[in-house]
């Protein structure tokens, strides 16, 4: 076979005999590769204010309604005010939303957390309490502004909580991304990123779960783990978006790119 190109390091620099033009990821641009829901606040496709429906702008039509009444405001480019006491957003049970043994889910909200939260409080949710054993995921808000992600199926309990405080700062606007792999083990295990920093987690479950028994639970923005004493997150509520694949640590950085200036970033 005749030598088509020849590739040498040299100093540290890259050195070809053969024209040659690097492929560089587009850092900016938002991410549509398995994208399957989407809900952008004060966009007239998905949600202005009126009535209590907000449309997935995907073709998944993963519709969520807000329970308990809300506000809204045209700032940051339209928010959902929800006060903590017992106000939510949820979109009905979705096969495209459950966890799964084997598959990855990335789950990303544009959130503004005020500082009167209490710990255990719901960014989102799609977790069972003890009438259906936890089976299920939420990412939660813990004391000193630590985050914590929750998984749970077949007995396995996986409770990975930031291993600092401080991860996230009340009042302001971040991207909070949880990618959720069920089964996936030490060597391929979930995370948490706050808007482009990877969240560096406690190993409190194996990660090692063959099935999870109860998958079924509606997904809910802020609230927590669903009991009849479920905990809602103070918060305004901007974006969400889902896609049932990991997304990579560039992908992660061009969403908050994308996104960060309707927020004043």
């Amino acid at each position: 076979m005749p030598l088509i190109s020849r590739i040498g390091i040299s100093d540290g620099f890259i050195k070809t005999n053969a024209p040659f033009t690097p492929v560089i990821p587009d850092p900016t641009g938002f991410v549509v590769q398995n994208l399957i829901t989407r809900y952008e606040i004060g966009e007239s496709g998905s949600f202005v204010g009126v009535g209590t429906v907000i449309n997935d702008t995907t073709l998944n039509n993963n519709d969520a309604s807000i329970y308990n009444g809300f506000l809204f405001t045209f700032d940051d480019g339209g928010a959902v005010i929800l006060d903590g006491i017992n106000r939510y957003i949820q979109t009905p049970d979705s096969s495209l939303m459950r966890g799964s043994v084997g598959n990855s889910l990335t789950i990303q909200v544009w959130m503004k957390v005020e500082s009167t939260y209490s710990d255990g409080d719901g960014l989102f949710s799609k977790q069972y309490g003890s009438g259906q054993s936890y089976d299920g995921y939420s990412l939660l808000l813990k004391s000193n502004n630590a985050i914590g992600l929750y998984m749970n199926g077949d007995s396995v309990t996986g409770e990975y909580t930031s291993t600092s405080t401080n991860v996230w700062t009340s009042d302001f606007w971040h991207l909070f991304t949880a990618i959720i792999r069920f089964g996936g083990g030490s060597s391929n295990p979930s995370k948490v990123y706050v808007d482009t920093t990877e969240i560096s987690l406690s190993s409190g479950g194996q990660n090692n779960e063959t099935s999870i028994t109860n998958n079924t639970a509606p997904f809910r923005i802020a609230s927590g783990i669903q009991e009849s004493s479920a905990q809602y997150a103070p918060c305004r509520f901007g974006a969400m978006y889902v896609y049932d694949r990991a997304l990579s640590s560039v992908d992660v950085f061009r969403n908050y790119e994308a996104t960060k200036s309707k927020y004043g970033y």
